[in-house]
């Protein structure tokens, strides 16, 4: 029995893309699209044997988007970060952040390039974040931006004494005034 030696190959790696654009391979082998379009990927055995293989790479349609900031406060004169999702996550469409009160809020590129949003006045600020591609795919984002509190105000909203309650683990009830706390001028 004549059994080719080089048909007992079992690691093949991806050599090369001509177009590195749509899928760039790494040293190793790895690869990853980062572009629609089409490409050659070149694969190749251990020992040698080459093959090729035409690649079209698609983006998946966006089907929506979210957007928030995870500060419980907005205040005039700061920068919050804007988070935004998109289903699917591969989906290569182009998102773009519109201030519909610009008066209240603006959008700033943050340090690494993204969409943060600038509070220059005071009120509800609103924000839409949409697909270039399909405008119809967006969400919108409200908030209040507030004036910051001056150290003294700080003080008057807290200094004095303040219940708590708390669950009751034999039970479904709260135990009221269960604790105090004490929050004299000097912050103690």
């Amino acid at each position: 029995e004549v059994v080719p030696e080089k048909s007992l190959d079992t690691k093949l790696t991806i050599t090369d893309s001509t177009d590195k654009n749509v899928i760039p391979v790494s040293s190793t082998g790895v690869v990853k699209s980062v572009g629609v379009g089409e490409t050659t990927l070149t694969i190749e055995s251990e020992t040698g044997i080459g093959k090729t293989v035409d690649v079209k790479v698609v983006s998946p349609k966006l089907k929506s988007i979210k957007a928030k900031t995870y500060s419980t406060y907005h205040f005039k004169g700061d920068t919050d970060a804007l988070y935004i999702y998109k289903d699917p996550d591969n989906s290569l469409d182009e998102i773009e952040v519109v201030s519909l009160t610009p008066e209240i809020v603006e959008i700033v590129e943050d340090k690494d390039g993204d969409a943060a949003l600038h509070n220059i006045g005071l009120g509800e600020a609103k924000v839409e974040v949409r697909s270039k591609t399909d405008p119809t795919v967006k969400c919108a984002l409200t908030y209040l931006v507030q004036e910051k509190m001056t150290a003294e105000q700080v003080k008057k909203n807290v200094v004095g004494t303040w219940k708590g309650d708390v669950p009751n683990l034999e039970s479904t009830s709260m135990i009221e005034d269960a604790f105090t706390v004490v929050y004299h001028e000097d912050m103690t």
